[in-house]
């Protein structure tokens, strides 16, 4: 499937940056840029101009607010676009890959926008109706309309020569019969096994018990491995947005008031949900769950529900949500089991306006302590705040502790060392940093790599363990004893026997696909396999039965489908191995970490 989406997520952002910014930078200015792709530029002020569209543009289709994580992944969502687009370009001119009016004006009339398919003036009893869509189309003052002169642009200059260009690269790809036969006898060889498995992390020993020698006989056999760009280390305090004992009181009063207010028959319990409950999902629908039974939601809101009078209304409710008011609407029984039809009004706990503003002026409070004796002397006294370490991180990873914090990266690599932040935030904490130490671009010190090498072998040692122990535990077996019956005198050992199964299916605890599977199904019947490496450990294997293909039905519906999943894989396939390609061998200067690195 990834082929097929990562194509779909390509020609979407194409589309977007196509018609955000035009065919050519060229022409413009050429600085500050934040690449260039050949002799084209990239040009950093237009460029934050389409990020923040595009930013805009995908919180309204999720709803609401982007996470931290997703704001910071469009900045090279949308470089990457452009410099893709800027490839193509260059390769439809070299191919001379154009669009004639007649293919651009059949390409849109079978290929429509969704949008044009969904409007009323294109629909015959609520069906797109191609045939309006073509008269349209046919009718020259049509493309008058700006969005339509953007489609006929876009499709004359991308979409048609992109099809072309993927037609020529598809040729040939038809999968052979081997890789038929293969893919066919995956889905239908059958067998039943015993196995015995050891999972290596049960054996993992401690890594600061690594002989400190190995370390560094590694560190010198593989210098390469520990290459590294600049790298940051930040000291960091983080205060949490958690509510306070005020901030639930003043939750309470405020449902108690809405209570009031269903209760007195001044508004009734479907107005307040739709006002007032933080459950966006049946907070539009006056609060209503339908109908629940018990099991399907957390325990104290059931105990509350199943405990009202119909038609009552609840006191709050606390569960891991928030508060709840709940109102049973009515009652039933189907198939032996009471069921309650029940409305509900959240309040989610989060902090309030108060409890924010008095931790921004502790932070505060605590940055001027901070840029006069450094970060942990202003905290030395403190019983509550501590100060942490994110450890070495370079551009554009996840920090430590911090996770996605906008500002947070800019800082570290920007900054002198001992230098303090401003004040920075998420929606889970308030945090203020202070650059502990950069490191150069180059090979680290071993003293930097020491942990993950320690790490490393230890990772390396445990899987020797668990070969060793699951070979000694087979050996101590009797001549007539079953791999299956290790597990029941060894807890580090999972043994059974399987159920009828094919390559293509999960087999607890094995897995997915995987070599045990694979040697189980060629292995004669009755011989038991040596320890087999997998992802999580080592296994053993016997095969019990077999079901072999011996022939493929060659005109079956069945093989027709395979070659059919095959064709489409390997076309994929064949264009995203190309552009990965072409992208690798191109120019492409990019300067993007230099100005997004949050």
């Amino acid at each position: 499937m990834a082929p097929v989406v990562l194509w779909i997520v390509l020609v979407a952002f194409i589309a977007t940056i196509f018609f955000a910014w035009g065919m050519d930078f060229a022409h413009r200015r050429t600085e500050p840029l934040v690449g260039k792709v050949g002799k084209s530029q990239i040009m950093l002020r237009h460029f934050e101009r389409v990020v923040a569209a595009e930013r805009e543009k995908q919180a309204q289709q999720a709803g609401g607010e982007l996470s931290a994580y997703q704001s910071k992944m469009i900045p090279r969502q949308v470089f990457e676009t452009e410099v893709s687009r800027l490839l193509h370009k260059e390769v439809f001119k070299k191919m001379q890959l154009a669009a004639s009016a007649d293919e651009v004006f059949e390409y849109i009339k079978t290929n429509p926008p969704p949008e044009v398919m969904a409007h009323p003036a294109f629909q015959t009893d609520s069906v797109f109706d191609t045939a309006k869509f073509a008269a349209f189309l046919n009718r020259p003052e049509s493309f008058d309309n700006e969005g339509m002169r953007q489609l006929e642009q876009y499709t004359a200059e991308f979409l048609v020569p992109m099809g072309k260009l993927r037609r020529l690269l598809e040729v040939g790809r038809v999968p052979s019969r081997v890789e038929v036969a293969y893919e066919y006898r995956r889905r239908n060889e059958r067998c039943v096994f015993t196995y015995a498995m050891v999972n290596s992390s049960a054996f993992s020993p401690d890594p600061s018990t690594i002989d400190p020698a190995s370390i560094e006989a590694y560190y010198e056999a593989n210098p390469d491995s520990f290459f590294s760009e600049s790298q940051a280390e930040l000291s960091y305090i983080r205060l949490p947005k958690e509510t306070t004992a005020e901030d639930e009181k003043l939750y309470l009063g405020e449902l108690m008031e809405i209570k009031a207010r269903i209760d007195s028959g001044a508004s009734t319990f479907e107005e307040e949900a739709k006002m007032e409950s933080d459950d966006e999902g049946s907070g539009k629908q006056g609060g209503d769950l339908g109908w629940i039974s018990r099991g399907s939601m957390v325990p104290e809101f059931e105990d509350a529900a199943f405990s009202l009078d119909t038609g009552a209304v609840s006191d709050p409710v606390k569960t891991q949500f928030g508060y709840h008011l709940i109102r049973v609407e009515e009652r039933r029984m189907k198939d032996g089991v009471e069921e309650i039809h029940a409305r509900h009004l959240l309040r989610k706990l989060v902090p309030s306006a108060e409890t924010l503003d008095s931790l921004e002026h502790l932070v505060e409070t605590l940055r001027a302590q901070a840029v006069e004796n450094g970060l942990a002397a202003a905290v030395a006294n403190d019983t509550v705040v501590r100060l942490d370490s994110t450890g070495l991180f370079k551009k554009g990873d996840a920090i430590q502790g911090i996770g996605f914090l906008f500002g947070a990266t800019s800082f570290a690599f920007r900054e002198d060392e001992g230098t303090v932040s401003e004040s920075f935030d998420n929606a889970d904490a308030f945090f203020l940093l202070q650059l502990k130490r950069r490191t150069k671009k180059g090979i680290l010190p071993i003293d930097e790599v020491r942990g993950g090498i320690a790490r490393l072998l230890a990772d390396s040692l445990a899987r020797e363990r668990a070969r060793q122990h699951l070979e000694a535990a087979v050996a101590q077996l009797g001549p007539d004893a079953s791999v299956a019956t290790l597990g029941e005198t060894d807890t580090l050992i999972k043994s059974g026997v399987t159920d009828t199964v094919t390559r293509v299916q999960y087999v607890a605890p094995l897995g997915y696909d995987n070599p045990a599977i694979a040697v189980a199904l060629v292995l004669p019947v009755g011989k038991q396999s040596p320890a087999i490496q997998s992802a999580a450990g080592f296994c053993v294997v016997k095969p019990l039965w077999q079901s072999k293909v011996d022939t493929i039905p060659w005109n079956s519906d069945e093989i027709q489908r395979i070659a059919t999943s095959l064709v489409k894989a390997e076309r994929e396939k064949a264009y995203f191995t190309w552009y990965i390609d072409y992208r690798r061998k191109a120019k492409v200067e990019d300067n993007l970490d230099e100005y997004y690195m949050d």
